[in-house]
């Protein structure tokens, strides 16, 4: 992959094509906690335009070399790569000037459809700045296309679409949305290009626009439904239904604080995942006598601290293939962990990773050992609605609290209005009675490192 530093990036925010207003609000605080995850990228610069219509997005576009056209009810994965994965093909393709999922209506002209569509803005000026083209019956004449004979899935979705050679036209009475963009573009010798599978695999869309109070609904109750349909069923399964499981890795970075502090602490909370919880050692941030408080709302990250503390392994594998049978872990990838007593190749990947960070194997297991040597608590708490029974722990001088995620998590962020979301945090910050020291991401995705003085 070729990244290309200092691209600008607009991204138009549509939101008003929900029939249920209440849903329509919700869909677009679901896809704007990814797009501040998104505008966290700091190799392009990206600004984002919420929008009444596409079209009324495109009168404000300016200065600007891509434009993603984002429709709420879109969930994005791996928002660290997902820009360099959705520019890597304009990259590869001078010639591209648009990429969406475009659809072969049949007895119609083709769709593009407006759930998520990308295009270079200077070819777009350099062709007139058209606009997107509305579902409409009329007249029109467009030029013909050619197809591929497969599909991408069903019989809809070529694996391409080129301007018939020699030119030709033909009259269409009913033209669906985008037509106007992929007329345009083709006319004018640029290149179009539905998604890569590799693009596919990093979002998905609920289409929120179909069975909007029914989904609503579910969402608001957080119930799971099989009389839902298919796109719909695979957010809330995957978000409702998903196993009682544990980080043995942190996603996040491994060090407990960006900012570098002298500062030690008499008490430190954190999740009951990944080995972050060394560097308190690592980096000198405790006393010989200082209280670590592992909190979690799940059962298996619990009782995944509780053997990690009073098991004799040392070594990462040796944790993993000896854990409790109701400990159920995941590494960073869907890649199993072990194999029939193997360790995986992810698994090693993974381990020495975190070996490296803590200079090697050895320096490892002696920071274990020593880490089982001090006053640990381990508590099960649900801290987003119910931080007394974690925070109240917090009873030193100087105390620092990790929240990783835990406010800016994916079901968080569905479940819950943006308000609630809000109250939820600054009700956990004014349960804060001392000196204390927040780290971690808050419910807009940012990560900060703030001192709160309560007492």
């Amino acid at each position: 992959m070729i990244i290309v530093l200092g691209f600008k990036i607009t991204i138009l925010h549509i939101s008003t094509h929900i029939p249920n207003i209440f849903l329509e609000r919700r869909m677009r605080e679901f896809t704007k906690f990814y797009l501040n995850r998104l505008s966290q990228n700091k190799k392009y610069g990206l600004k984002v335009i919420d929008c009444k219509t596409i079209d009324d997005g495109l009168s404000q576009l300016t200065d600007t070399d891509y434009v993603f056209i984002i429709s709420s009810g879109n969930r994005i994965y791996r928002s660290n790569r997902f820009l360099d994965i959705v520019l890597q093909p304009f990259i590869d393709d001078p010639s591209l000037g648009l990429m969406g999922h475009i659809l072969d209506r049949k007895n119609q002209w083709y769709e593009l459809h407006p759930q998520f569509v990308v295009f270079d803005y200077n070819k777009w000026v350099d062709i007139g700045r058209p606009t997107y083209g509305n579902k409409e019956d009329s007249s029109e004449s467009i030029v013909s296309v050619v197809r591929s004979e497969s599909n991408i899935h069903d019989d809809y979705t070529p694996h391409w679409v080129r301007l018939e050679k020699p030119i030709q036209y033909n009259e269409y009475n009913t033209l669906d949305r985008g037509w106007s963009f992929i007329n345009s573009f083709l006319l004018n010798n640029y290149n179009i290009s539905p998604f890569n599978d590799d693009i596919r695999g990093s979002k998905a869309y609920c289409y929120p626009e179909y069975n909007s109070d029914k989904f609503f609904t579910l969402i608001d109750n957080k119930q799971y439904s099989d009389e839902i349909d298919y796109t719909k069923k695979i957010l809330l399964h995957s978000l409702l239904n998903s196993p009682d499981k544990t980080w043995l890795f942190n996603t996040e970075e491994i060090s407990f604080m960006r900012d570098k502090t002298d500062l030690k602490y008499d008490v430190v909370a954190l999740p009951c995942a990944g080995f972050k919880f060394l560097d308190l050692l690592h980096n000198n941030l405790i006393y010989d006598k200082s209280k670590i408080v592992f909190f979690d709302f799940s059962p298996s990250s619990v009782e995944w601290i509780n053997y990690v503390i009073n098991s004799e392994e040392l070594t990462i594998t040796d944790l993993v293939l000896n854990k409790p049978e109701e400990v159920t872990l995941i590494g960073k990838t869907t890649e199993k962990l072990s194999i029939d007593g193997i360790p995986s190749n992810d698994l090693i990947r993974l381990s020495e990773e975190v070996y490296s960070y803590y200079g090697g194997v050895d320096n490892f297991m002696e920071l274990l050992k020593k880490f089982r040597t001090l006053n640990i608590e381990i508590t099960k708490t649900d801290i987003i609605n119910d931080p007394l029974n974690c925070l109240h722990r917090l009873n030193g001088d100087n105390n620092l609290i990790n929240i990783s995620n835990i406010f800016s998590t994916d079901y968080f962020n569905l479940f819950y209005s943006e308000k609630e979301r809000t109250d939820k945090f600054e009700r956990f910050i004014k349960t804060l009675n001392r000196k204390t020291t927040v780290v971690g991401r808050g419910v807009d995705t940012y990560y900060s490192e703030k001192l709160y003085n309560n007492g």
